[in-house]
């Protein structure tokens, strides 16, 4: 039984092709691979998948493009985004509403929603001392 890894190798079709030596190629298609999945999983047909996975790749790329960038995992990114979600779904009068939906104290809610308005500020008007 040939290994599949030597018959890829001796293909005529991929002689004298070399892969990208950056590692974006391979991190781009990590990312469109994780999102095609997750469409999938969602009920997208697989070529529905692929295009909306490539679509929000291209998104990604066109606001995080040439920026290094660090995404938390796990809890830090839940955590992350439930206040982000929070913060976009705060109205200043539905404090109650959000406390028993996510679980936390109506308090915690206003935090998030300064806290991510901070974020929001900088992010809008930068800061005089950013090179």
């Amino acid at each position: 039984m040939s290994d599949l890894f030597e018959d890829a190798a001796t293909d005529a079709s991929l002689a004298g092709i070399e892969p990208p030596s950056d590692r974006w190629p391979s991190t781009l298609a990590e990312l469109v691979d994780v999102l095609r999945a997750l469409f999938v999983k969602r009920g997208r047909s697989e070529d529905d998948a692929i295009s909306e996975a490539q679509q929000a790749a291209l998104a990604i790329g066109e606001y995080l493009g040439g920026r290094q960038i660090y995404l938390p995992c796990g809890d830090s990114l839940r955590g992350a985004l439930r206040d982000r979600r929070i913060y976009l779904e705060y109205n200043g009068r539905n404090k109650a509403d959000l406390s028993r939906r996510y679980g936390i104290t109506e308090r915690r809610v206003e935090q998030i929603a300064a806290e991510q308005r901070v974020i929001f500020l900088r992010k809008m008007q930068g800061s005089l001392f950013d090179s």
